[in-house]
């Protein structure tokens, strides 16, 4: 049973890397026919040159077909990370099935659920660092601006022209069809970090990378490791001391300021449309963080309930680093 146990964890690991793999693929392909697509209706091609004040609507037919080519293929790839999305819940679902009877067959429902559910929480993890979590724009639609010229004021006190000055009045009102964008932002976890190690802000990279990555990581390979160890005098005190990071999480923060610079992002200038969208990336590390919170509670419950068991041995280490082996 225990090899079965194995087995079934290894192949989900093997699907997990797979959908992780892809996922990062779709999402880089997103970003890319995004970008393209903004590219495309940017107000720098558009408003500050003059071949589409000239050409407007044969500009904008050209414009029209290729920004619509590059957004159905970003929608496309967007799809795409949301069918990885769905296998990996499906594998996982049926996965900690699997495992609950197995928990239950070895009376360890604890301990075997505990390792499941941070095995489950780790592609979620890495996949929700490596794809976009949040997407942000700035544009308008259907952009109009009013050019009126009126001549009267300039021929009124000329005798022979005088008279049909109200007829000297020009309205060349400009419509810029579609959207026109001003800005857009596509980040990922892993290009923030990029982002701000380019800038300089080495502190909150590193702040960054050490609170969003690697403690993360950190925790789930411990859980893991404890939960498989056999007659390893340490595990104990290395998975008390990676439980007690939890405390030091900052998902509830990182959460946090995704949504305040959203609220700060949709007071731009009046008259100017914004846009902040929560991409597949945040649900995923929200994935992690509720999946690890879980694993965390119940490779601790396990904990207890074998001091339970064994009346508080004198070498309790020992002895549930043996009873987790068996």
């Amino acid at each position: 049973m225990k090899n079965t146990f194995i087995i079934i964890s290894i192949l989900f690991v093997i699907v997990g890397g797979w959908c992780t793999y892809k996922s990062y693929d779709y999402g880089k392909t997103y970003k890319e026919e995004k970008t393209e697509y903004v590219k495309v209706l940017n107000f720098e091609e558009r408003l500050l040159k003059a071949k589409e004040w000239i050409f407007t609507e044969s500009e904008w037919a050209k414009r029209k077909v290729k920004s619509e080519q590059h957004l159905e293929a970003a929608e496309s790839a967007y799809d795409n990370v949301l069918l990885m999305s769905i296998f990996v819940i499906i594998f996982g679902i049926v996965y900690i099935l699997m495992v609950a009877v197995i928990a239950i067959q070895k009376k360890k429902l604890y301990l075997y659920l505990g390792i499941g559910f941070a095995i489950v929480a780790l592609p979620c993890l890495l996949t929700g660092i490596s794809i976009p979590m949040m997407e942000i724009s700035a544009f308008n639609t259907e952009l109009t601006i009013p050019l009126e010229i009126d001549a009267s004021s300039y021929v009124k006190d000329i005798p022979l022209i005088g008279g049909v000055s109200d007829w000297m009045k020009l309205d060349l009102t400009q419509v810029f069809h579609g959207r026109m964008y001003y800005f857009y932002q596509s980040k990922s976890v892993f290009d923030l970090i990029f982002l701000l190690i380019k800038d300089g802000n080495w502190l909150v990279a590193i702040s960054i990378i050490a609170f969003s990555v690697i403690i993360p990581i950190f925790k789930l390979l411990v859980t893991l490791g404890y939960g498989i160890a056999n007659k390893k005098g340490n595990a104990l005190g290395v998975f008390k001391f990676s439980y007690s990071l939890g405390k030091w999480s900052m998902a509830d923060v990182f959460v946090a300021a995704l949504f305040l610079g959203f609220l700060s992002f949709s007071n731009l200038n009046e008259g100017v449309e914004t846009e902040a969208l929560s991409l597949a990336g945040m649900y995923y590390f929200l994935g992690y963080c509720i999946l690890s919170l879980v694993s965390s509670i119940l490779v601790n419950a396990a904990l207890k309930q074998n001091k339970e068991n064994h009346n508080e041995p004198s070498d309790p280490v020992n002895a549930f680093i043996d009873s987790a082996g068996a």
